[in-house]
C-alpha cells in the first residue's frame, strides 16, 4: 500500500478499493507513522538553511572554515554540519 499526503494534506493511497473501515485504519495508521518519524528526523534551522543554499554559498562557507570544498552539494552539507557539530576552540585560550 502507497499513503501520501495531497497538496491539501489529505491522505491518499493506492492499491485496490477499500471500504470505510479499511480506509479510516490505513489513515490512522499512515498519521501514526508520520508522528513518530517527524519528532526525532525533523532538520535544525542550521541544516535547513543549509539545504537552502546554493553550491557556490556553500563552498564560500568551507573555504571560511578551511574546509575541502570538492564534492556533491549533499557532501558539502555533511561536511558543514559535521563541522557544526565539531566542538570549537578558542584560540585565545590556547595561547594564555
Amino acid at each position: 500500500m502507497f499513503i501520501w499526503r495531497d497538496a491539501s494534506g489529505r491522505p491518499v493511497f493506492h492499491t485496490g478499493s477499500f471500504n470505510q473501515e479499511q480506509w479510516d485504519a490505513a489513515v490512522a495508521e499512515f498519521d501514526a507513522a508520520e508522528q513518530e518519524g517527524s519528532s526525532s528526523e525533523e532538520p535544525s534551522p542550521a541544516d535547513e538553511g543549509y539545504e537552502a543554499q546554493t553550491v557556490e554559498d556553500l563552498r564560500d562557507a568551507l573555504r571560511d572554515r578551511g574546509l575541502p570544498v570538492s564534492g556533491t552539494k549533499a557532501e558539502l552539507v555533511e561536511r558543514l554540519q559535521d563541522d557544526d557539530a565539531t566542538p570549537a576552540t578558542d584560540s585565545e585560550d590556547e595561547e594564555a
